[in-house]
């Protein structure tokens, strides 16, 4: 009976961990984040490409809800982005993140 009980909490918190987990394509970093254009986000029309800064540095990211849906565009955006990937964010580490915006 312990064993059952042991196995449904450990059910149930993979799977508020995976509610709670945003999934980021990260696209590039960069020290000036002022000098992305649109051009460099042209694949984001129906996304928001949103940064974070870590030292000195800005990550540029796409945020999905769901680990399909970021592998399914991984490809898409490592056409014009060859190091693009996946990195996992909790709804927390999120809200600190910035909607990122370029002149259009």
């Amino acid at each position: 009976m312990k064993t059952l009980f042991f196995i449904f909490m450990l059910s149930v918190s993979a799977m508020a961990q995976t509610q709670d987990s945003i999934y980021c394509i990260q696209i590039m970093s960069t020290k000036n984040p002022h000098l992305v254009r649109a051009e460099h986000l042209a694949m984001c029309d129906f996304d928001t490409a949103h940064y974070e800064k870590a030292g000195s540095q800005y990550r540029i990211l796409i945020p999905y809800d769901t680990y399909e849906e970021a592998w399914f565009m991984l490809t898409t955006w490592q056409r014009a982005h060859k190091d693009a990937f996946i990195t996992v964010r909790t709804r927390k580490q999120f809200e600190k993140i910035k909607p990122f915006y370029t002149e259009r």
